[in-house]
């Protein structure tokens, strides 16, 4: 069943990567309704996308916030888990919650990127653009959240499954959810900074001290 389910989302993730500029301008245009990335997705329905039977122009702004989160689930899965041990995880967490300085985060970013692309191929770029995409769209609706009502949090009970896929002991599993919830928000908040869009990253990289190392 999770194989059957992992390959199900390779094939939306497949799908949202061809068609990204419209699944984002349908969201973009819906900015300002409530409960995005609220709706689940729907089986049947994901199965009639992948087959050809629904038109990218018949799906609404929901069910595009659900195509993009199953991307991400995708992603997630099956990019930046599969080269991940838990001890890199939990390590990459703490570093990054505890800097306050967001181009140092972008920069480590930058080079976490480079090494998986090293490691997986030309797969990464096409992942790396979705992950900055997807976060600078968060970003737009935290932004309004007087009209939409998408707070950080209410953000989180919608997003936060999708992004606490590494499996831990019972005794690290909610410090660790809960610590990588509030990167995830802080990744939200300064999405402008930290994951900056390609004509924006041709920055120079800040002075790190040499103690700080991309834990991948």
């Amino acid at each position: 069943m999770f194989q059957e389910r992992l390959t199900l989302r390779q094939s939306l993730y497949n799908f949202v990567i061809q068609n990204l500029d419209i699944i984002v301008n349908k969201v973009e245009k819906a900015i300002h309704e409530e409960g995005l990335f609220r709706k689940p997705g729907s089986l049947v329905r994901e199965k009639k996308v992948i087959a050809g039977k629904l038109n990218i122009d018949q799906l609404d702004h929901q069910y595009c916030c659900s195509m993009l989160k199953a991307a991400m689930q995708y992603v997630i899965l099956s990019i930046l888990i599969e080269v991940l041990t838990n001890k890199a995880v939990k390590s990459y967490i703490d570093t990054e919650l505890n800097e306050d300085d967001c181009k140092v985060i972008s920069h480590r970013f930058q080079q976490k990127f480079k090494i998986l692309h090293k490691k997986l191929g030309e797969d990464v770029e096409k992942a790396e653009t979705l992950f900055r995409v997807f976060f600078h769209l968060l970003h737009q609706i935290e932004r309004n959240k007087k009209t939409n009502k998408m707070c950080l949090d209410t953000l989180m009970l919608s997003l936060g499954p999708s992004f606490n896929q590494v499996e831990f002991n019972e005794i690290e599993e909610n410090e660790i959810k809960n610590k990588n919830n509030s990167l995830v928000k802080k990744l939200i908040q300064h999405a402008d900074q930290i994951l900056p869009k390609k004509e924006q990253e041709e920055l120079k990289p800040p002075n790190l001290p040499l103690q700080h190392k991309s834990v991948i």
